[in-house]
């Protein structure tokens, strides 16, 4: 299976608050993932930095071995995200 989307050593900071530490991840097509935690984990500032809505402080993502910014149109089709509320 391949790599759908891949994150290594994530970092997100807001000011003095950071909310993701080095994060790395990778998921493989067909699975299946789920964000657990606490308000204030990171589980929508993680969403919506893959989805290129927030800016990273380190390091890249890549969804089908890409940056948000270079995925064609087809790609982007194949994406569903829809935010409970963006800030």
């Amino acid at each position: 299976m391949s790599n759908v989307i891949e994150i290594h050593n994530l970092s997100k900071s807001y000011k003095d608050d950071i909310v993701l530490i080095d994060l790395s991840l990778t998921i493989k097509q067909g699975q299946i993932v789920g964000l657990l935690g606490r308000n204030g984990a990171g589980k929508s500032t993680l969403l919506e930095s893959i989805m290129g809505l927030k800016d990273i402080d380190n390091n890249c993502i890549h969804i089908w071995q890409q940056t948000m910014d270079e995925l064609d149109d087809n790609k982007r089709n194949l994406i569903a995200f829809v935010p409970q509320n963006s800030t």
